[in-house]
This record gives structure tokens, C-alpha cells and sequence, in this order.
């Protein structure tokens, strides 16, 4: 005999939860004779409008953040040998970790202005555990800021980016199982540094012959960059997802402490363009254990029950991050200046993990761990992906369960 077990809608609790903030929506697309509330206080967004489905495009084109096991080697030696507590005998883990968290976006219910709009507070960290003795953490990166996302167009609501109007936020779009496109604008202003006191070479005489490097333990990275960009994506009907970025990178001085290192003019590089290409496979199986009984504010008509088979997703994701440095880099201690730097990554995950998920992160170019920017490297990588905006796939009824029997 087929086992039930009873499943409680989260939209039905969150409105139980938050009465008093609560926007009423009239039933006009569904055979409910009860109101239809949305939670006009979450985030992110919740019910099954266009905008919904572009933000979480948004959250998937985010950058890929990960705890992993590293194997590190240098392409090119450095001018003096890595020292005790640089990573001299490699590296036990990496975390590369990035969080773009939204101060104002637009919630359910809110105007097409609002909902195609979002401004995020950017912090990210990449930390190194080296094999050293007592094995240190190597100076780690420090990026803060801000981003603005701006849907230019799509192949809903068309071009209408300044529009203020309400007339597709409720509609169920998810229901008509339809491919978007969207073509956002992208601007960020960071600060990227390391934390170091002033200094920044590492000096020493070698066989008779003085050297100099970047010091990797003390040595004082700091710059600030304003990028512009944009982006293109198109989930499928299906809900997998393509995109395709370009954008250009400007490093420089700001002011105070938002400073450029001089040291770094001419070798570092201070003009680049920056991108992903990106693509995320959706995929669904039947779960067979069973069925569940689900009630009919979610069905697409008005029995009292349903019995279904929920459909199991996944997602496998493969991304290509890139930039290319442009300009003088005439002080850039090797022959070759390393202008072209991809990070190539493979992500599975499956929306009941949460935030959890496998990744392998594959990296040749200059080493991107702040001041070692001197030494290339080739590393490749195996751990945990960590998705901190969550890509909640925007299905419908139809491609979440199976009808089995009515009750």
C-alpha cells in the first residue's frame, strides 16, 4: 500500500506568521473561493510572478563561492623562493567565499521598476591555510562594496526599465511554462585589499645578484575598481539557464585610505575586461518512494486534495570566469605578463541541499590571492560550493508533481 504523508505549504505558514504585513491579492486567475495572500516581506520573493523568475536569475549568475582541497604549482619561479609560512610546502584548504546581500530590491507585489532593480552590499574573503609549520593562514582577500542590477529588457514585460505600473506582478507566470530573456546592467565599486601595514616588496641578494619580490606575508596590497557591465541570460521553459557577461574594470586611487599601491602601477594593471559564460542544467526525475497528499491551493483546480509523485531536481552548473588585463605592464617581473586569466569551475547541487552543493574549480594565470598577483600559478580543486542567495527554480505545479489520484 502506497504510503501518504501530509505536506504543509509554506505559503500557508508564512502568512499565518506575518498577518499584520500581509498584501491581499484578488482571486481572479485561480477557482479559490478563499483570498490569496502574499508575504510582502520576505526575501527573496516568493510568489510565482515574471519578477520572481529574474531575480533568481540574478542569484544564479552570482559568483561561485566554495570551501576546497587545493593542489597548487607555480608556473613561473619566483625571483626569491617561498619562505616558511608563504605556502612553501602547498596549501591544506582554500575558502573562497562572496556574498552579495540585497538592501533595496524590489518584493512581491512591488512595481516593475522595483522588482527589475537591485542595489547589494558585496562582501568576500578568500582565505589560505598553508602546510607550513603550525600551519598559518596567509594574508587573505578583502573585497567590500556595491552593485547595482538593472533589467534593461526582457521577453516578457519588453522594454520598459523606468515603468512603475503593477500589471505583471499578479499573474502567475510560472503556470505558462515559457522561456525569458533578460539583458541587465551591471555596475560595481569595490575596495580589494589585504590588510597589510605599508610596505610591499620582499628584497634579498641571491648568489651575489640582489632580488626583489612582493612579500607574500607582509607586503600591503590595496586597490578600488568601478566595473560596468552587462549581462545576458535565457532560461529555457524548462528553467535552465545560459548567460554570457563582458564588462570593463577600471582600478585606480579613491581617496584616504581607498587607495592604488604605487608599487603596483605598470604591473598590476589597472584597465580589464571581466565576464563569465555560464551555463545551468535543470533536471527532474519522478520520486517513486511513495506519494504525498497535498492540498488544493496549490493544484490547478478545486478538489480538496491531491495525491502526487514530487519531482526531484537537480542542477549541474559549468562556468568560465575570465578577465583580460589591458594597458602597460611593462613592470611586471615576468617575460610573459599573464594577461589572460580563466577560472573554469563544475557545480552540482539539488534544491533540498540548501546552500550545499560539489564543485571542482580549475585555475592557470596569476595567482589571485591579493599581493601574490607576481607569481602564476596552476591550481585545480575539489570541495563544497556554498550558495548563500539561493537559486530557487521558478516551476510550475506541472513540473514540480505528478497527479497519482484524487481524494
Amino acid at each position: 500500500m502506497m504510503k501518504h504523508k501530509s505536506l504543509l505549504l509554506p505559503m500557508g505558514l508564512l502568512c499565518y506568521l506575518a498577518q499584520p504585513v500581509l498584501a491581499q491579492k484578488a482571486a481572479t486567475d485561480s477557482c479559490s473561493t478563499e483570498p490569496q495572500y502574499f508575504v510582502g516581506i520576505s526575501s527573496p520573493n516568493s510568489d510565482h510572478s515574471v519578477y520572481t523568475a529574474m531575480q533568481n536569475i540574478w542569484y544564479s549568475n552570482e559568483q561561485i563561492s566554495y570551501l576546497a582541497i587545493p593542489n597548487f604549482k607555480t608556473v613561473a619561479n619566483p625571483a626569491i623562493p617561498l619562505r616558511d609560512g608563504e605556502g612553501k610546502s602547498g596549501f591544506l584548504f582554500e575558502g573562497n567565499l562572496y556574498h552579495q546581500a540585497p538592501i533595496m530590491m524590489g518584493r512581491n507585489l512591488s512595481n516593475h521598476l522595483w522588482q527589475t532593480s537591485r542595489l547589494t552590499f558585496d562582501y568576500g574573503f578568500n582565505i589560505r591555510m598553508a602546510k607550513d609549520p603550525s600551519n598559518p593562514l596567509v594574508p587573505n582577500n578583502n573585497v567590500i562594496g556595491l552593485t547595482i542590477d538593472k533589467i534593461l529588457w526582457d521577453s516578457y514585460t519588453r522594454f520598459q526599465p523606468l515603468k512603475r505600473n503593477s500589471a505583471y506582478a499578479f499573474s502567475d507566470w510560472n503556470r505558462l511554462e515559457q522561456a525569458l530573456t533578460t539583458v541587465s546592467l551591471n555596475i560595481t565599486a569595490h575596495h580589494f585589499s589585504n590588510g597589510q601595514p605599508p610596505g610591499f616588496f620582499l628584497r634579498d641578494t641571491i648568489n651575489g645578484i640582489p632580488q626583489q619580490r612582493n612579500n607574500y606575508l607582509r607586503g600591503d596590497f590595496s586597490t578600488n575598481y568601478l566595473q560596468v557591465g552587462i549581462t545576458a541570460s535565457h532560461m529555457t521553459a524548462k528553467r535552465s539557464i545560459f548567460s554570457i557577461k563582458l564588462a570593463y574594470q577600471r582600478d585606480g586611487n579613491v581617496f584616504g585610505p581607498l587607495s592604488f599601491s604605487d608599487e603596483q602601477v605598470k604591473s598590476y594593471g589597472q584597465d580589464r575586461l571581466k565576464g563569465f559564460i555560464q551555463y545551468r542544467f535543470v533536471g527532474r526525475k519522478v520520486n517513486q518512494k511513495g506519494g504525498t497528499t497535498i492540498i488544493a491551493a496549490i493544484c490547478d483546480s478545486c478538489s480538496p486534495q491531491r495525491t502526487v509523485r514530487l519531482h526531484r531536481s537537480y542542477e549541474l552548473l559549468a562556468r568560465l570566469d575570465y578577465e583580460y588585463i589591458l594597458g602597460d605592464l611593462s613592470l611586471y617581473p615576468h617575460q610573459k605578463k599573464y594577461r589572460f586569466n580563466p577560472h573554469f569551475y563544475l557545480m552540482y547541487t539539488r534544491q533540498k541541499w540548501r546552500a550545499l552543493g560539489f564543485v571542482f574549480h580549475y585555475y592557470h594565470g596569476r595567482d589571485y590571492s591579493n599581493i601574490r598577483y607576481d607569481l602564476p600559478i596552476s591550481t585545480f580543486m575539489a570541495g563544497i560550493s556554498i550558495n548563500f542567495n539561493k537559486f530557487n527554480i521558478p516551476f510550475s505545479n506541472k513540473q514540480r508533481f505528478s497527479l497519482v489520484s484524487k481524494k
